[in-house]
């Protein structure tokens, strides 16, 4: 008997730091009494236990999430995952069961990891710098794959609209002699890419999902008309990328879905910093970006209008840093990014030509669009 009692006090105690670690001890109580009061019953709970325990939804997310990492053994992931792979390659392989037990198991999920996800599963700020930044890199190197749905057939291609030519395969230009003019003199000079980045540093350590929410906020002002880009139905299939999405969708200037979807944006500027010394990488990404948001109903005057809203948030994130030299590096750095993404709009538009050709013919289409106000691209369908 006195046995039995020990081995259900470790258990209590067992599930009482589990959910400490979780932040849901304020509910230990309710777990006890509802015979959760060992780790393998603990287990098997499942949402609809979480919430007849009367926790809220987002600490149902947060525990669902602990949950999974509890059920998954410690060393038991394939040493082929990409993830593993990836943390391995960068020196960081002591932390891919810490990033796998807590849901970072795909490079895309990865790619989306904050500092502050970082600082709760304990890794030291150096170690996590340096796995933000080669992250940036990988980014960065994935866009000169071809992807794809350009190799397959038109009807096999996602999101192809009617009417239109297939877009033709990306290939990144190799060299800035493949740069249209209006690009090459949009070009930010060695000292505006390190203001540039400098200045992103600082911007980041707020984390993309607080950066896209002050953007967005931003672009509904610039420009109110935008918020047509993002009807309830669209913001929906963001919100169904992930479960764990709480909150009211009826107001968009306070929208789960848009923060996470902007948050993306800031994940792309980000790697673009990263970028800015390899021409080369970065052009085949900018022009990927922009063609892909043919079929988003995006048209040139919203990259304008964007462009001021990224500009007032830098502005209210930097404060008094954001002077005006870090303006002028920040204006010529983001000229130049939006010359390459409208370069691919125009492409992905027309869908004739390849990058390398398109931006060797349409040079001068490029210098014009830069003096006169922007045409509107026809409407993609969603």
């Amino acid at each position: 008997a006195g046995g039995a009692a020990a081995d259900a006090a470790e258990g209590r105690n067992e599930v009482l730091a589990f959910l400490r670690q979780a932040g849901a001890e304020l509910y230990a109580t309710q777990f006890l009494r509802s015979g959760f009061d060992d780790l393998d019953t603990l287990k098997a709970a499942d949402d609809a236990d979480l919430k007849e325990l009367g926790l809220p939804l987002p600490l149902v997310a947060r525990l669902r999430q602990h949950l999974e990492a509890l059920r998954t053994p410690r060393g038991a992931f394939d040493a082929n995952h990409l993830v593993v792979r990836f943390l391995e390659e960068v020196g960081l392989g002591q932390y891919a069961d810490a990033l796998m037990r807590n849901g970072f198991d795909d490079m895309d999920i990865l790619y989306d990891v904050e500092d502050a996800d970082l600082k709760d599963l304990g890794i030291p700020r150096g170690h996590a710098l340096k796995l933000r930044k080669r992250l940036r890199e990988h980014q960065l190197d994935s866009y000169q794959e071809v992807p794809a749905y350009a190799q397959a057939a038109p009807q096999q291609r996602p999101g192809a609209r009617a009417g239109l030519p297939p877009t033709p395969p990306m290939r990144a230009p190799q060299t800035r002699s493949h740069m249209p003019t209006a690009v090459m003199r949009s070009m930010p000079t060695e000292q505006m890419k390190s203001a540039v980045e400098r200045s992103w540093e600082h911007v980041q350590v707020m984390g993309t999902f607080a950066v896209g929410e002050i953007l967005y906020r931003h672009l509904f002002i610039v420009m109110p008309s935008a918020v047509q880009l993002f009807p309830s139905h669209v913001r929906t299939k963001y919100r169904e990328w992930s479960s764990d999405e709480v909150g009211d969708e009826s107001n968009v200037f306070d929208s789960p879905a848009l923060r996470k979807l902007f948050s993306k944006f800031i994940n792309a500027v980000g790697c673009a910093v990263a970028g800015l010394h390899d021409n080369s990488k970065l052009v085949a990404m900018l022009l990927q970006l922009g063609q892909r948001h043919v079929n988003y109903g995006v048209h040139e005057a919203h990259f304008q209008a964007l462009s001021k809203a990224f500009s007032l948030t830098l502005r209210e994130i930097l404060g008094a840093a954001f002077t005006k030299d870090v303006e002028d590096a920040w204006a010529m750095a983001y000229s130049f990014m939006t010359s390459i993404m409208l370069q691919g709009l125009r492409m992905g538009s027309s869908g004739h030509c390849e990058p390398i050709e398109c931006t060797r013919s349409t040079a001068s289409t490029m210098q014009a669009s830069d003096s006169a106000p922007a045409a509107e691209s026809p409407e993609g369908a969603e």
